[in-house]
C-alpha cells in the first residue's frame, strides 16, 4: 500500500512541472498573439513553437528566442527593429509577413518591397591624411543589406561588384588635394538609393627637407667666386644659404635669401670653403652641402679682370654646338605635383663677343614638330670667371617661358691657335612656363594651365658649321 501512494505522488510531481513550463511557452505564445494577430489576421504558421525553437524543440532556441528573452521577453522597438536571422529582413518586417523571425530561410517575398533606402553620409571639409574619417549610414523599411562608396558618380546596379555588407567607417584616397565621394546603398530586394556626395580637401603634412647641389670653380682670380647651387623639395624650396662655417641654421637663422645666389664674395685670397643650405615653407632644412676653391689675385686689390680681349675670347665668336636640351618639369595641380619630362637634340650659334659688357650673343635652334619648322631664340651668355678656354656663363631670359642657368664652355686649340674642340655643359638651370591665356577674334578667349617650372640641362660639343641643317642656315 506505501508503494502505491509513492508512485502516484511522483506522477503528480512530475505532471506539476511539465505543466508550469508548458504554461511559461504559452505565455509568450500568447503576448505574440496579443501584440500581432487580430481575428481577421491571425499568426498563421507563427502560430506554434516553431517561432522560437529550431524545429520546434523546445530545447533549443534561435536568436529570435535570445534576442526576445535579452528584451526582457516584451516585443520592444529595439526588436522589431533587429535583423535575428541576417536575412535582410527586420523581424517586424518578418512577424508582419508572417514569416519566421528566427529563421534565415524564411522571409517575405522579394517583390513586397519597392522602397529604396534612404542615405546620409558626410566627411570633414579638410584632413591631413589621405585615409580620411567619413560618416555614412542609410534607412529601409525593410532592411539595408549593402554600402557603396567611390569616387566616381556612375551609380551601381545591385548586381554592381564592391557592395560591403557594413558601412565603412573611413577612405582612403591615392593622393592629396580637393576629394568628392559619393555614397549608396541598397536593400535586400535589389533596390539602390539615390546618390550622396560629400567632399574633402587633403592637405599632406610637409616631412621632407629640400636636397641641395653645389659646386664652384676649382680656382678663381676674383675674391667674387661664380657658385651653382639648386635644391629640390618635394612640395617646394623657399629659401637658400651660403656662408663659411659649418654651423647648421634654423628656418628661424636670419641670412636666408629667396633665390640661390649665383655667386659668393670673399673678403681675401687663398684656399676658401663655402656650405649652402637650402629650406622648404615647412621648416625642413636641408643636410649641408659644401664647395672649395682656391683665389689667387692678379693684384693685391684682386680687382684687374682677367683678360678677356683679342683673338683668344673671340675664337669663339661664329662658333657652332649641337647640343641635348633636357627638360625635366612639374605641373602645379593643387597643392600636389605630376612629372613632366622632355628631350630634344637643339643647336646653339655663339655669336658677337662684347669685351665692354663681358657678354656673348648667341642663339638657340630647336625644331617645332607642330609646325615642322626651326625656330631660333636669343640666348645671352654673361662671362662670369675662368680662363679663356675654360669659363663660366650665365644667360636669363624671361617672358612668358623663363629660363636661367649657370654653364662652363671649354676648349682646345690646335698649335696653328684655331679652335679645335669645344664643350658646352649647363651646371644648374631652371625653366619656368606660366598660365597663359588664348583668345580669338571677338571672344575672350580661355585660360590654358600651364603652370610648370623645373629643371633645364644643355650638354653638348662643338661641331663644324657644314653639319648645321641648311634650314638653319638659312634663318635670317
Amino acid at each position: 500500500m506505501k508503494k502505491k501512494v509513492w508512485i502516484i505522488l511522483l506522477a503528480v510531481v512530475i505532471t506539476a512541472g511539465f505543466s508550469s513550463g508548458a504554461f511559461a511557452l504559452s505565455s509568450y505564445l500568447n503576448a505574440l498573439r496579443t501584440k500581432y494577430a487580430t481575428p481577421t489576421n491571425p499568426l498563421g504558421q507563427l502560430d506554434s513553437c516553431n517561432t522560437c525553437h529550431p524545429g520546434g524543440n523546445t530545447g533549443s532556441l534561435n536568436q529570435f528566442a535570445q534576442d526576445f528573452a535579452s528584451a526582457s521577453h516584451t516585443f520592444s522597438a529595439a526588436l522589431e527593429a533587429k535583423d535575428s536571422d541576417g536575412d535582410g529582413f527586420t523581424n517586424l518586417a518578418e512577424i508582419t509577413a508572417r514569416t519566421f523571425p528566427g529563421d534565415a530561410t524564411s522571409y517575405p517575398a522579394a517583390t513586397t518591397d519597392t522602397t529604396a533606402p534612404v542615405v546620409s553620409f558626410t566627411m570633414p571639409a579638410t584632413a591631413s591624411s589621405l585615409t580620411v574619417a567619413i560618416m555614412l549610414s542609410a534607412t529601409d523599411a525593410v532592411g539595408v543589406t549593402g554600402y557603396m562608396v567611390k569616387e566616381n558618380t556612375t551609380a551601381p546596379t545591385a548586381a554592381t561588384a564592391g557592395w560591403v555588407a557594413s558601412a565603412p567607417a573611413s577612405y582612403t584616397f591615392a593622393s592629396a588635394g580637393v576629394k568628392n565621394l559619393y555614397a549608396w546603398a541598397k536593400d535586400n530586394a535589389g533596390n539602390v538609393s539615390a546618390m550622396a556626395s560629400a567632399s574633402t580637401t587633403i592637405t599632406l603634412p610637409d616631412a621632407t627637407a629640400p636636397v641641395v647641389s653645389f659646386s664652384m670653380l676649382a680656382t678663381a682670380s676674383s675674391l667674387t667666386v661664380a657658385i651653382t647651387l639648386s635644391a629640390t623639395d618635394a612640395v617646394g624650396v623657399t629659401g637658400y644659404m651660403v656662408k663659411e662655417n659649418t654651423t647648421a641654421p634654423t628656418a628661424a637663422t636670419t641670412g636666408w635669401v629667396a633665390s640661390a645666389p649665383s655667386s659668393y664674395t670673399f673678403a681675401s685670397a687663398g684656399a676658401k670653403n663655402l656650405y649652402a643650405w637650402a629650406k622648404d615653407n615647412a621648416g625642413n632644412v636641408s643636410a649641408m652641402a659644401s664647395a672649395s676653391t682656391t683665389i689667387t689675385l692678379s693684384d693685391p686689390g684682386g680687382t684687374t679682370p682677367p683678360d678677356t680681349t683679342g683673338p683668344d675670347m673671340a675664337i669663339w665668336q661664329d662658333q657652332w654646338f649641337k647640343v641635348t636640351v633636357k627638360n625635366e618639369g612639374y605641373f602645379m595641380e593643387n597643392i600636389g605635383l605630376s612629372g613632366d619630362r622632355h628631350k630634344i637634340s637643339a643647336y646653339i650659334k655663339i655669336l658677337d663677343w662684347n669685351p665692354e659688357a663681358n657678354t656673348f650673343q648667341a642663339t638657340l635652334y630647336t625644331y617645332d614638330s607642330a609646325d615642322s619648322q626651326w625656330l631660333s631664340v636669343s640666348m645671352p651668355l654673361q662671362y662670369t670667371s675662368g680662363t679663356n678656354l675654360n669659363f663660366l656663363v650665365s644667360s636669363q631670359v624671361n617672358g612668358q617661358v623663363t629660363y636661367g642657368f649657370t654653364a662652363r664652355i671649354k676648349g682646345a686649340r690646335t698649335k696653328a691657335g684655331a679652335l679645335k674642340s669645344g664643350t658646352f655643359k649647363t651646371l644648374a638651370g631652371y625653366h619656368v612656363q606660366a598660365t597663359s591665356q588664348e583668345s580669338d577674334e571677338g571672344s575672350a578667349g580661355s585660360v590654358q594651365e600651364e603652370d610648370l617650372s623645373g629643371w633645364l640641362k644643355i650638354t653638348g660639343n662643338r661641331i663644324l658649321e657644314s653639319k648645321i641643317p641648311a634650314a638653319i642656315l638659312s634663318l635670317p
